[in-house]
């Protein structure tokens, strides 16, 4: 009987355990089944939402930022056709994440992906995206939302004159892909209802006035761009970037004749003028110096006025005057005619006469606007201002222009450069004169690594910028510059004045001795061997007068006597003779001092 009834016992046992089973598989397959109905209808919702959900933009402006006020009619425009979620942020109330993250105004991030945009330009080109991606009809966002009811809002009036008719051929030719009532009004049409938003006569030629935005643009460069803009076209060939900064004297000076460029300057280079507060980080570490320039096609810059004349020349293929100033000795006069032969021949010799010197200021006449008091008796001649000298053919005058060239040349450098010396106190005519501003970053970076320059040159000389004379002054195109006496040639940007510093008296008991004294077994010499490579490549590449030795603790037989009796460990770095630098720390803080 109880063999009976345990056996029934463990009967009843094993069948709640099946059921027991059983109920826990059944849940198990409810469970997931009830998760992939979640999921489904978690992207159903997910494809429904973002079907009509809009994207959201998050603008970061500063207040003081041009380019960031020019920007919020753009965004204000955006913000009225209601179709992506528009957050403005402003400098001040960035987060410390932001602030890592942001370097540059204006810029913009997407929410959807995170994506950032930095620049006018790039923060315009997310928006369109941002428009064509979520599927929404674009109109051109410059233009006010009524403006698709109202032409008066769309419209942009374009004043042009006989030299600008061009800008009437690309009008007409993309006038179908644009939104925009475009006027076109020659300048002999204009009447006193003509004026820009400020209330002023429309006096320049080429200028449009854009109602949307109350925005006149004024000059080639930026009716052309205007142009690109609408009609989503390029015109130019190139870019040219001027790179200028608030607190340089010298980008003030030069910044009348960039903008009269964007002026003049057609449909072959486009001009960007940028401030130092709207460069990006790459470009702060391109550009080592100001004024500057950089040419886009090729990523080449020049720094300093001299410089930057160089490439605009090279860009536009013509000699740009203004960028230097031009203190002429002299004047000569050519006086030509079309229809001589001889003036034909003459001409090219004259024009490259102008362009490769300025002590002598020429004068090209044509005959036909020669003055009628002044008697000739023939063509080509030439006249020279200051004794009224008058020479006829093209032999004499190849003599007159090479006469006054010399005569100018050889008195003009012996008097600047005894006036170089005097007030400067300097005997060597090698000398080189270092220019430097406490407000430059890069002259303060370069400072330490020039001190330590004048311990072993003494033809090297530091001036600050303000104690620069006068006389000096016309010397300095950019901080930090150097001046050559001897020749008063001038260098900008701490590379090129090393050049310049080590091809004067260039000798080899001039040379500065860096002997690295290490050990295998020595971790220290170790970790501090990368960095004296670092250093020899440094040399090799900016050509350095610099004698590069090294030896290892187990090979000092040629290690001269006056080495060895200072040497009490590893690493050392010996400079000369007369200084020495022990252990890691102290020779790192040496190396990061010369700015390596």
């Amino acid at each position: 009987m109880d063999s009976f009834s345990n056996t029934s016992s463990m009967s009843s046992n094993c069948s709640n355990s099946n059921n027991n089973n059983n109920q826990l598989i059944k849940i198990t397959i409810y469970g997931v089944i009830f998760i992939i109905v979640i999921i489904i209808i978690y992207y159903i919702f997910k494809i429904l939402y973002n079907k009509n959900n809009k994207d959201t933009i998050i603008f970061y402006l500063a207040e003081q930022c041009s380019c960031c006020n020019k920007l919020k009619t753009f965004i204000n425009n955006c913000k009225k056709q209601n179709k992506v979620n528009i957050i403005i942020v402003k400098e001040k109330e960035m987060t410390k994440k932001e602030k890592k993250r942001i370097t540059i105004f204006p810029s913009a991030v997407r929410y959807s992906d995170n994506k950032l945009a930095e620049g006018e330009a790039d923060v315009k080109k997310l928006v369109k995206q941002t428009l064509a991606k979520s599927n929404i009809e674009y109109f051109d966002i410059n233009a006010d939302v009524d403006s698709i009811t109202d032409n008066s809002n769309n419209k942009i009036n374009f004043y042009l004159d006989d030299k600008s008719q061009f800008i009437n051929n690309i009008i007409n030719l993309n006038n179908n892909q644009s939104l925009y009532n475009l006027q076109i009004i020659n300048k002999n049409n204009i009447n006193q209802t003509d004026t820009d938003f400020s209330g002023n006569k429309i006096n320049t030629f080429p200028t449009a006035v854009r109602q949307s935005d109350k925005y006149t643009y004024e000059g080639y460069n930026d009716v052309l761009s205007l142009l690109e803009e609408i009609f989503n076209i390029q015109i130019f060939e190139e870019t040219i970037n001027f790179y200028v900064a608030d607190w340089c004297d010298h980008c003030e000076k030069i910044e009348p004749y960039i903008k009269e460029l964007k002026h003049k300057e057609q449909a072959k280079v486009k001009i960007n003028i940028i401030n130092f507060n709207n460069m990006t980080k790459k470009e702060k570490e391109d550009i080592h110096g100001y004024p500057a320039v950089m040419r886009i096609k090729d990523k080449k810059i020049g720094i300093g006025k001299l410089k930057i004349e160089e490439i605009v020349n090279e860009v536009l293929s013509t000699n740009v005057e203004g960028f230097t100033t031009n203190n002429f000795n002299d004047t000569i006069q050519f006086y030509v005619a079309d229809w001589c032969y001889y003036s034909q021949i003459i001409l090219p010799y004259i024009e490259e006469y102008k362009k490769q010197q300025n002590v002598v200021n020429v004068e090209i006449i044509y005959d036909k606007d020669v003055p009628s008091d002044l008697q000739l008796d023939g063509y080509p001649v030439a006249i020279r201002k200051s004794d009224n000298r008058k020479e006829y053919g093209n032999n004499d005058i190849f003599k007159l222009m090479n006469e006054t060239l010399e005569k100018y040349n050889k008195k003009q450098e012996k008097q600047e450069i005894q006036e170089i010396q005097e007030i400067q106190e300097i005997q060597d005519e090698n000398a080189i004169i270092v220019f430097l501003a406490e407000w430059c970053p890069h002259c303060q970076n370069f400072k330490p690594q020039l001190n330590e320059i004048i311990k072993t040159k003494t033809n090297v000389k530091i001036v600050d910028s303000k104690d620069i004379t006068p006389d000096l002054q016309k010397y300095v195109e950019g901080y930090p510059c150097a001046l050559k006496v001897s020749d008063k040639t001038s260098a900008v940007g701490a590379s090129e004045i090393l050049k310049m510093i080590n091809s004067v008296n260039n000798k080899p008991d001039d040379k500065v001795n860096y002997i690295f004294v290490y050990s295998n077994n020595c971790k220290y010499s170790e970790m501090i061997i990368p960095k004296w490579y670092d250093f020899k490549m440094y040399v090799t590449d900016n050509n350095l007068n610099i004698n590069l030795l090294e030896y290892e603790s187990n090979d000092l037989d040629n290690l001269s006597n006056n080495y060895k009796s200072q040497l009490v460990g590893f690493p050392t770095l010996f400079v000369n003779e007369n200084e020495k630098y022990e252990g890691y720390d102290d020779i790192i803080k040496y190396l990061n001092k010369l700015s390596l």
